[in-house]
């Protein structure tokens, strides 16, 4: 019996029967850029990646294990990760989350020498005990994993780990890994993110002209808080808005990303959807709240990247009587409630 579209898609991500190893174009996503000189910012962990990949080549021998850490989301972990894989010109596979020594072994066991491992949010690696770990550290030290029937030995393959989390890995990990130093992204680096973004996404065409114009892309740059995977989605809401409406959002040679904003959730000062509740949890608690509180009142238990932003934009500090807005959040939480009330009763 022939597989049906769905199963057929799933096979062909490597979802049917394990994973799969990704060679040459095919590890780039579309929307990646496609060599370390189109990735815009991360010089520093740029040049060291590159550097230490060239070396390896020149020395015929393995790439060493490479940690991309940051506590913020988005900031392109994943896609250095995969220019990394390209340049070296092995394959590669991506594991994700809660990865056992099974889901490893699984993968190691359609890998080459050469190919690369990446594990997404490795930190989650030992959200059931250190313990759960143990294979990874044996797998970096040694290139094996102990198993109940013996030891399985992994061709010479480079583990490239991405987190959100680093602190909460085992220094005996964190030793084996080296660790690039990543940056947040400033207004220029990210204007020009979605610039090379946008032409990536299918602007520049005369069903999508791109604007001479840079006003709309220093909007979105500074609604998405300069985060190229925030960048990549509003200027697809853009776009999308754009060819439903035969271009009705452009005028005056640029594009309106209001209705944009709305659909992702973002203001035009980059605060998220879960960031405004947060906000008007606090206004409304006079000002000053505990964490178990806010989160009771927004709904979300998972605050503590929502607590950076609102830190970083100087609107919420942390006291000795909880979460409070500063005066600035304060002035911009009344905004927001305001803004809610109205169109409540619209």
């Amino acid at each position: 019996m022939t597989a049906g579209p769905i199963a057929q898609r799933l096979a062909a991500r490597g979802l049917v029967g394990g994973p799969t190893v990704k060679r040459g174009t095919e590890i780039l996503r579309p929307y990646d850029p496609k060599r370390f000189d189109d990735f815009v910012g991360q010089t520093t962990a740029r040049s060291m990646i590159i550097a230490a990949v060239k070396s390896a080549l020149v020395r015929e021998q393995p790439l060493g294990h490479i940690l991309l850490a940051s506590g913020l989301p988005g900031i392109g972990k994943t896609t250095l990760a995969r220019l990394t894989a390209t340049l070296y010109g092995g394959g590669f596979v991506e594991l994700g989350g809660t990865v056992t020594d099974r889901d490893a072994i699984k993968a190691l066991r359609v890998m080459e020498d050469g190919d690369v491992l990446f594990l997404d949010e490795v930190h989650r690696l030992i959200s059931n005990g250190k313990a759960r770990a143990e294979w990874l550290l044996t797998l970096l030290e040694d290139g094996t994993i102990q198993t109940p029937g013996g030891v399985f030995e992994a061709p010479r393959i480079t583990v490239i780990a991405a987190t959100t989390d680093a602190q909460r890995l085992p220094q005996t990990i964190l030793d084996r890994f080296v660790q690039p130093v990543l940056d947040e992204y400033n207004e220029v680096e990210a204007v020009q993110i979605a610039a090379s973004a946008a032409l990536r996404m299918g602007y520049g065409t005369d069903e999508l002209p791109m604007p001479q114009s840079t006003g709309w892309l220093e909007k979105v740059a500074r609604a998405s808080n300069n985060n190229p995977r925030l960048i990549t989605r509003l200027l697809g809401q853009v776009r999308d808005i754009a060819i439903a409406e035969d271009l009705g959002n452009l005028s005056n040679g640029e594009y309106d990303i209001s209705k944009a904003l709305v659909w992702s959730g973002l203001t035009e000062d980059g605060l998220t959807a879960q960031a405004q509740n947060y906000l008007i949890a606090l206004y409304v608690s006079n000002g000053t709240a505990g964490v178990k509180t806010i989160s009771a009142a927004i709904g979300e238990e998972q605050v503590a990247q929502t607590e950076k932003l609102l830190i970083h934009k100087g609107l919420v500090v942390i006291t000795s009587r909880g979460r409070s807005l500063t005066g600035l959040g304060d002035e911009r939480a009344e905004q927001l409630l305001d803004t809610a009330n109205a169109a409540a009763t619209n």
